[in-house]
């Protein structure tokens, strides 16, 4: 456990250093965020007048679902194993087994970024800010645990295809099948927006819409669905869980075999 602390506490501060170093890519990346901002917000200014009779959210609401969305999608950066890829094509895993730290965490910390924490700081402020300043807001304890859950079985999901690398030299177009197609389209559009369709089901079980879109819900007072879609949505992120467990397990197993 000391171990761990020390070396996060090294790649942190490494980061952090890397701004001092390259501060221009700190504020190259701070107006990319800020047009994507803008246009994000310009697209919900849009469909808030499209949506109030399927939603019935305000553009607060939407700004709200927007900044938690933008936060928790760079948040998800210090958790991921998404380089486990190229760790294994390069054969830099067998260096990190023979250290005294987990090899799931350190590479799920090695693609940290300063302007990652920066970022996340900032937009973690804010989504805190427009959560507690509307008096019109309740259930708050509830709400984050939906935020949570969801971020923790998004975590588990996401690591669970990066798993795959063991067996499957080329994975990451189910990375961007997912995150950056199917999770972007509920993260822009929201479950809602699905409910007569048959992908009703499994839209509300995306967890982006536990993160994002049940967490205005619950905050606006309806709890109903969200209820509904948890012991599921629980069930989904223990089985998530497992088959990390088994691909590691087996996956080191393969590798050490062959690498």
């Amino acid at each position: 456990m000391n171990n761990t602390f020390v070396v996060y506490k090294t790649l942190v501060v490494r980061a952090l250093m890397e701004i001092k170093e390259y501060p221009s890519n700190l504020w190259a990346g701070f107006i990319a965020n800020s047009v994507q901002i803008l246009v994000d917000l310009l697209f919900y200014s849009i469909i808030v007048k499209l949506s109030f009779e399927i939603l019935g959210w305000s553009f607060y609401d939407f700004s709200l679902f927007f900044f938690m969305a933008f936060f928790t999608s760079l948040f998800l950066r210090f958790f991921w194993i998404r380089n486990l890829s190229s760790f294994l094509l390069s054969g830099h895993l067998n260096i990190l087994l023979t250290k005294p730290i987990s090899s799931y965490f350190y590479i799920s910390v090695s693609s940290l970024r300063g302007s990652h924490i920066i970022y996340a700081g900032l937009l973690c402020t804010v989504t805190l800010i427009l959560t507690f300043v509307n008096k019109d807001y309740s259930n708050y304890i509830l709400a984050f645990f939906s935020s949570i859950t969801g971020f923790i079985v998004q975590v588990l999901f996401i690591n669970m295809i990066c798993s795959l690398a063991f067996f499957m030299k080329k994975n990451e177009f189910l990375f961007t099948l997912y995150y950056h197609r199917l999770n972007t389209l509920v993260e822009y559009y929201t479950p809602k927006f699905f409910e007569k369709t048959n992908f009703s089901f499994v839209m509300n079980m995306f967890p982006v819409a536990f993160i994002c879109y049940f967490f205005v819900e619950i905050l606006n007072g309806r709890t109903q669905d969200f209820f509904y879609y948890l012991p599921y949505f629980l069930l989904f992120g223990v089985f998530c869980y497992l088959i990390i467990k088994i691909l590691w397990y087996y996956g080191l197993k393969k590798y050490e075999a062959f690498g």
